[in-house]
């Protein structure tokens, strides 16, 4: 299990051995997250710049949910993700789900190097911090090298 702590409180734990994740909310909440390396699901991680196998998959899905948490404070008041709040039982609105999934499908995107989409377009101001949130990431799961010293 990889732990990831991702700030106000709300850490993501990684099981690469299960291809599953789980996000935990300070108040001991938990949303899991799974993506079986399906056709379909290889051919979204694909389009979204990542390779088209399980592995592309694996990691799509601990970006994709770490994503929701690095962007929040940028898109609510509270700093918590709409779509992850609503998974654990909270009160969101489902326009705020549709928006913040579009803002994260749009940074996944980008951040794999795909042009900018219209989503991400009025968080341009944004995106520099928000790569550094996702280096960290790809830097605790392996997947970047570590920052020199």
């Amino acid at each position: 299990m990889i732990v990831l702590a991702l700030g106000r409180g709300v850490y993501l734990r990684a099981y690469p051995d299960e291809a599953r994740v789980e996000t935990l909310f300070p108040d001991g909440r938990l949303v899991p997250g799974t993506r079986e390396p399906t056709p379909e699901n290889c051919a979204e991680a694909a389009s979204q710049g990542y390779t088209p196998d399980a592995d592309g998959c694996w990691r799509s899905l601990v970006e994709h949910e770490a994503m929701h948490n690095i962007v929040a404070p940028d898109l609510w008041p509270d700093g918590i993700s709409a779509a992850l709040a609503h998974e654990a039982g909270l009160p969101r609105t489902y326009r705020a789900r549709l928006h913040e999934e579009a803002v994260v499908l749009s940074f996944q995107a980008w951040s794999n190097d795909l042009p900018i989409e219209p989503a991400l377009r009025q968080y341009k101001s944004c995106l520099s911090r928000w790569i550094m949130g996702l280096g960290a990431v790809r830097r605790a799961m392996g997947w970047a090298p570590a920052e020199a010293a």
